[in-house]
């Protein structure tokens, strides 16, 4: 799902990718569906909700997952923590 969100935001269809990661199939890979609803949301405009989506995704992550640093850069283009 995390690959067709993508393919689906390349292809400017926001609704459908956002659809695609509406909710994790496993806890495991939860921190990196909100990281790719918080992209999709920034991709549209939508800072506040992607904040909102990047800081789930923080909270999510395993505190030593070399993505989190990644999350954080998104984070501080949308506006960093509130």
């Amino acid at each position: 799902m995390l690959a067709l969100s993508a393919l689906q935001s390349d292809a400017h269809q926001f609704d459908a990718a956002l659809a695609s990661v509406k909710a994790s199939p496993d806890a495991a890979f939860a921190g990196l569906f909100s990281a790719r609803r918080g992209d999709i949301l920034a991709l549209q405009g939508h800072r506040a909700q992607a904040r909102q989506a990047y800081l789930q995704a923080l909270q999510q992550l395993p505190a030593d997952a070399a993505y989190r640093n990644s999350v954080e850069l998104h984070l501080q283009a949308v506006g960093g923590r509130s």
